[in-house]
């Protein structure tokens, strides 16, 4: 008889989903995250740079101090981005040097897994030439400090935007320590032009999905996906107006909803066959996934009390226990 899923799989969540960095420290978010049963953390760079830019490496040891103290495992360190694929190879050089400290900073932490993801700066800045030679330069560093390397898409970045061609990219780094960090969230962003319409259920254009989830568990294998990210979303919101309060300029509407529209898994149910839950369950149950599972969800600008970062380790323990559950049940989703 199998395994439980839940004997293989372990709860990390992301720090910045506990609190902007800004305004509540790294120890009482890491407390939290430990009072409610997280085995792991993802830890922002923003987390380490807060300080000043001097204390950066000192800063890293103290995080993983403290870590170590409430029993909890860094497990990975990042997202890295606006990397790969710069025309502007000057800039480039520039970028180099960012990553070349970030990776010591990983080291200091001891993390043993950083996050890139694919560039979602404007298309006339990148070069689809560069993408492979820069990837490979990193996951050689990745190689010989002992890191590896998981690279992430999101549904607005400008060449790399679907599972199937960050897939292809892992394909031809061909390197063993470079593999995919799959999000529910993006994934589901992704998989149709329509991303006011998450629910999967009844049209061709459905059909036309589930066939993309089934081929993705069919090729991928499960050695190749190194971390995966869970949230749920509210339905799509065009943030492209001055007057809404997601607009930023520099942002696209696809990025707004992505850094404002999360929460944790079953808090903003969209229902259909492919909801962000059942995302999550198909991807661990069908690719066998092992590992930990980092919960992640965007907190409104409004939310600034001193129990932030309780609240949301909280509603993240109560969506973990329920995700479990949905696991136990066992047999495949409607395809």
């Amino acid at each position: 008889m199998d395994p439980s899923p839940a004997e293989y799989l372990s709860p990390a969540i992301v720090s910045t989903s506990l609190g902007a960095p800004d305004m509540y420290s790294i120890r009482e978010k890491l407390e939290q995250a430990a009072e409610n049963y997280f085995a792991g953390v993802e830890i922002s760079f923003d987390e380490v740079d807060y300080p000043s830019e001097k204390d950066l490496f000192a800063a890293a040891e103290r995080i993983a101090s403290l870590c170590r103290s409430l029993g909890l495992e860094i497990v990975a360190f990042g997202p890295f981005q606006r990397y790969e694929g710069l025309r502007d190879r000057v800039r480039h050089n520039a970028m180099i040097d960012i990553l070349q400290t970030q990776f010591s900073i990983a080291m200091a932490l001891g993390a043993r897994m950083i996050i890139i993801t694919a560039n979602h700066l404007p298309q006339h800045e990148l070069s689809e030439e560069f993408i492979l030679e820069d990837l490979k330069l990193i996951s050689q560093w990745g190689v010989d400090m002992g890191i590896s390397i998981a690279y992430s898409f999101t549904c607005y970045s400008t060449i790399i935007n679907r599972w199937w061609k960050a897939w292809e990219v892992v394909k031809l780094i061909d390197s063993p320590n470079f593999g995919l960090c799959l999000d529910t969230f993006q994934i589901a962003g992704g998989l149709g032009d329509d991303t006011s319409a998450l629910s999967y259920n009844g049209t061709e254009e459905s059909i036309r999905r589930t066939n993309s989830l089934n081929r993705m568990i069919e090729v991928v294998p499960p050695n190749r996906i190194f971390h995966l990210q869970v949230s749920s979303a509210v339905p799509f919101v065009d943030a492209s107006s001055p007057s809404h309060p997601w607009y930023t300029p520099r942002e696209t509407p696809l990025m707004s909803w992505s850094r404002h529209g999360k929460g944790f898994l079953f808090e903003n149910p969209l229902g259909g066959d492919y909801s962000m839950e059942d995302l999550a369950k198909y991807i661990v149950l069908g690719s066998r996934y092992k590992g930990y599972i980092s919960m992640e969800a965007s907190i409104p600008a409004y939310e600034k009390g001193l129990d932030v970062p309780n609240y949301y380790a909280s509603r993240a323990r109560a969506a973990w226990a329920r995700f479990l559950g949905m696991l136990e049940l066992t047999e495949k989703p409607n395809t």
